[in-house]
């Protein structure tokens, strides 16, 4: 994103640059993105039903269904990167600047702040409470306990 200097119109009307209102869009579409996924992608691990198990494969489908849709709701602002380490792939690539990457870095750290204090705030205590207590947390990723520590890692490499 190219810096562009105010023209005299613009400081005599006080109307703010162009790159101002594009840093905008990008800090609410990554910070809104980012609390979506963490708000429904973590409400696929919290069972509503005390006699009914998740289904294995409940949360990847609710994450693959709630990304797909962040992407085309915000990837043509700002490409919806979702993921800190995801902006700091772009910056090593040069496609993003460092300047550019604290936005997006903050936003999306302020997003997830926001979407899962959102969930906690909304799912009744005896819910959470539930949800957590397999020792790990909720929305936590874990690999199997019958992986080893190579296993998981080459799951996680392939996949």
């Amino acid at each position: 994103m190219p810096a562009r200097r105010q023209s005299t119109a613009d400081v005599q009307t006080g109307r703010c640059s162009p790159i101002y209102w594009q840093l905008v869009e990008i800090f609410f579409a990554e910070t809104v993105g980012t609390g979506m996924l963490l708000f429904f992608g973590c409400m696929g691990g919290v069972s509503f039903m005390d006699d009914v198990p998740l289904h294995p494969l409940q949360g990847a489908i609710v994450f693959a269904v709630v990304v797909a849709t962040i992407i085309q709701i915000f990837g043509h602002i700002s490409a919806a990167h979702l993921n800190p380490a995801v902006t700091v792939a772009f910056m090593v690539l040069g496609q993003v600047s460092p300047g550019l990457a604290v936005v997006y870095v903050f936003s999306e750290i302020v997003g997830a702040v926001l979407g899962f204090g959102l969930l906690m705030l909304l799912t009744p205590r005896d819910i959470l409470t539930s949800a957590m207590s397999t020792g790990v947390g909720l929305c936590c990723t874990v690999p199997h306990t019958g992986l080893s520590d190579v296993q998981a890692v080459a799951v996680e490499f392939f996949s």
